[in-house]
């Protein structure tokens, strides 16, 4: 999702989508309660806040919030903001933040949170309602290096379709954003746990668990992948599928090198742009995929590396394979390797399944009549020899392609270990050019 919507239009009135809303939202997030002390058969969580405790205005001066101050918690009452150079809202350990249905909080600008609970006394971001939905979410709009949420529990968001995450990381093409995460729990939240936009960055990704949310783990943008590499996090039991939803498009490329790690037992699902039907991962650098992280593919998607120094290096172990498959065994395009010429282009304990036609150069069909179609391809051009090494390789079904693997003749493909396919007796299936 790529949100370029303003604060107005971010946290636009919630009525509509109230008045709207019965059982669930279209998208399966549930409806939030419909007013303050509503929920399920129960009331405000906690005590009242009272006073100054209160909040129905932006923060337009630095201040602290703190359990002395506010033994009852703040309550947040509208979607307010962090605004003005240099404001910066600091949030002591054992601070409750509690968000009515229409409330939540922005940092923008060059704004700061600083949000840093203790273990012994985390800090805890939470609806008034105890019920996923009763609040929209943290977004951070703003660049500051001091951003951070550590020690918290940040739940029962989602309310605001345009929040996809409790915490959203990214707004506008305007500035990038940036916040430092460590021991948070995302958890029974009405959407996603966390939103990475393209640009924005994690300054620490440490330690945290994102648990039943209902949408999935997390939302994502090819180039935002490597942000979730870090020590200790925790992706469980989110939605029916426990997803981390990747969404790619031809605007978004890799263009700086990347290490992606395995969120399991998530699993990432690569998807096109507004998370609508398929696309290509365009790699233009070098990607490295860590053991046991599994991708399923929407229809119409695939990886595609670009040519000069550009790869991809996938390399698994026996224990922790790397998976690349359709959505229940549905067809995908394939891996394509175009004029890459980096020599650690690798394959190793992968499995590549369901995947039909890899993508295309768009001089060069694997579709021509003169040859089959693979799920893996080698090279576009006559001249560059692609490398690449497939090693204990397992390329299976339903709805392969006729070949294996595509490789132009001047392609420099090297087998090791075992690889199997779809030839007679599990042998991989390999079609060659001679050119």
């Amino acid at each position: 999702m790529t949100n370029t919507l303003s604060r107005t239009g971010l946290f636009a009135s919630l009525a509509l989508v109230l008045a709207a809303c019965t059982v669930e939202t279209t998208d399966g997030a549930p409806c939030p309660p419909s007013g303050p002390g509503a929920s399920s058969g129960g009331s405000g969580t906690g005590a009242t806040p009272q006073g100054g405790c209160v909040r129905d205005r932006d923060v337009t001066a630095s201040e602290t919030w703190s359990p002395a101050a506010c033994p009852d918690g703040y309550l947040v009452k509208k979607a307010i903001a962090i605004t003005g150079a240099g404001v910066e809202l600091r949030i002591e350990p054992g601070t409750v933040v509690k968000f009515e249905n229409e409330a939540g909080l922005q940092v923008g600008g060059s704004t700061s949170l600083v949000a840093a609970g203790t273990a012994e006394q985390k800090i805890r971001f939470t609806g008034w309602q105890a019920a996923p939905g009763s609040w929209r979410g943290i977004v951070f709009a703003s660049n500051s290096v001091k951003n951070e949420i550590t020690n918290a529990i940040v739940e029962h968001a989602g309310s605001d379709r345009d929040v996809d995450g409790a915490i959203h990381v990214g707004l506008s093409y305007e500035q990038p954003a940036r916040v430092a995460l460590a021991d948070v729990e995302m958890k029974d939240n009405a959407r996603y746990g966390l939103y990475v936009r393209q640009d924005a960055k994690l300054g620490r990704f440490e330690r945290v668990s994102i648990k039943n949310n209902a949408l999935g783990a997390a939302h994502v943008v090819t180039p935002s992948v490597a942000q979730l590499r870090g020590a200790g996090n925790v992706f469980e039991d989110n939605g029916p599928d426990n997803l981390v939803l990747l969404e790619t498009n031809i605007l978004v490329e890799l263009l700086e090198d990347a290490t992606w790690p395995s969120v399991a037992p998530a699993k990432y699902r690569v998807v096109g742009q507004h998370g609508e039907g398929g696309d290509l991962v365009r790699v233009k650098k070098h990607l490295v995929i860590e053991p046991g992280a599994v991708f399923e593919m929407a229809g119409g998607s695939g990886f595609l590396v670009a040519g000069g120094t550009a790869g991809l290096k996938a390399a698994g172990t026996p224990e922790q394979k790397i998976v690349f498959r359709g959505i229940s065994d549905s067809s995908w395009l394939g891996i394509t390797y175009g004029e890459s010429t980096w020599s650690e282009n690798r394959l190793e304990n992968v499995e590549v399944r369901n995947a039909t036609s890899a993508p295309e150069w768009s001089y060069f069909a694997t579709g021509s009549s003169d040859y089959r179609k693979a799920g893996i391809m080698l090279g576009y051009n006559f001249v560059t020899a692609v490398p690449l090494t497939m090693k204990d390789v397992v390329v299976a079904g339903p709805n392969n392609a006729p070949a294996d693997v595509f490789r132009k003749n001047s392609a420099n493909l090297v087998l090791e270990g075992t690889n199997t396919g779809t030839g007679a007796a599990g042998a991989l299936e390999i079609e060659t050019t001679p050119y």
